[in-house]
């Protein structure tokens, strides 16, 4: 598959996996809401920079080298971390300010719950995640518009009405122990 159809690929399924998972995390009754959302944002991020690193990072590649892979699988790809180092790397040597810095981190972190998620379970954390995973959703789209062109809230049509009776959580005590007592297993409390 040539260069272009694999860049092409990866930007749609990065746009497929971005807007599955505000589907799901805008559901009104859900269980597993904000596992599910970080698995398909950390999709979506993974995809879209593999993407990036394709059009943009000459020298670098997406895949590891054929003595690094270990399964039957044509290609395997790189680890998301290898691929924010290569953005990091990159976007800081054309733009000192760096501004990719704080999503790249962002991005780390939601996929530290997502891995939690996948192989254990997680804490009530939904204040944290919900910040995360907004900031994440709103950085994507900026992302997408100023690599790649592509304006997904307008080319898609996507006007959401956020209707929200209550929030999902209590701002104020979430901080307080009252809160780590009612959410928290015996271990973390």
């Amino acid at each position: 598959m040539g260069r272009k159809m694999i860049q092409r690929n990866l930007i749609n399924n990065a746009i497929h996996a971005y807007f599955a998972a505000i589907e799901i995390h805008n559901k009104p009754k859900i269980e597993y809401r904000y596992e599910t959302t970080s698995v398909l944002i950390i999709n979506a991020w993974e995809l879209i920079l593999k993407a990036f690193v394709r059009k943009n990072i000459k020298g670098k590649s997406i895949f590891k080298a054929k003595n690094q892979q270990k399964t039957g699988i044509e290609k395997e790809t790189l680890p998301l971390k290898v691929i924010i180092s290569y953005c990091l790397e990159y976007l800081n040597s054309i733009d000192q300010s760096n501004f990719f810095k704080a999503t790249a981190e962002n991005i780390l972190k939601i996929e530290e719950y997502r891995d939690k998620s996948i192989h254990f379970y997680n804490e009530k954390i939904e204040p944290i995640i919900f910040s995360l995973i907004a900031k994440s959703s709103y950085d994507f789209i900026k992302f997408l518009k100023e690599y790649f062109n592509k304006d997904i809230i307008e080319d898609e049509r996507m006007y959401i009405m956020p209707i929200g009776f209550k929030l999902p959580f209590n701002p104020i005590k979430f901080f307080t122990n009252e809160y780590a007592e009612m959410t928290n297993s015996e271990e973390c409390k």
